[in-house]
């Protein structure tokens, strides 16, 4: 850990690239595929939440989970950025990139508040 403290920021992301571990990029590329000089990271999607939000179980769970109530409880996200934000993943057309990105962030909102009332509000009960 001491070590790796010591490493400049600018080994481990190529921030003109935008591209991550670029320090295990550059430390194996004698090994590694060319294609993956090209290729970033990519998260785990779901096909759409705005679909699963809008069946019974998923409109029961985003209404919780991307509360005003809950996005102020957990304070993690900007309660403004999120209700506007909201209301363009509603309504904007889904085959854009700017609802696609939305979507995306809808459901790591979702998540993360999620992973509040699992984690940091179950241990406050249990306390």
């Amino acid at each position: 850990v001491e070590f790796a403290s010591t490493i400049p920021p600018e080994h481990f992301m190529d921030i003109s690239k935008l591209r991550e571990k670029n320090i295990l990029r550059s430390a194996f590329s004698d090994v590694l595929p060319r294609f993956m000089d090209q290729e970033h990271k990519h998260p785990f999607l779901s096909p759409n939440w705005l679909r699963l939000a809008k069946n019974k179980r998923g409109r029961e769970l985003f209404h919780e989970l991307l509360s005003q109530k809950t996005v102020e409880n957990v304070g993690v996200f900007e309660p403004k950025f999120i209700k506007k934000a909201q209301l363009l993943w509603r309504f904007l057309p889904q085959n854009t990139s700017l609802w696609r990105r939305i979507d995306i962030g809808m459901g790591l909102v979702a998540s993360t508040h999620l992973l509040h009332k699992k984690l940091i509000d179950a241990q406050r009960i249990h306390s």
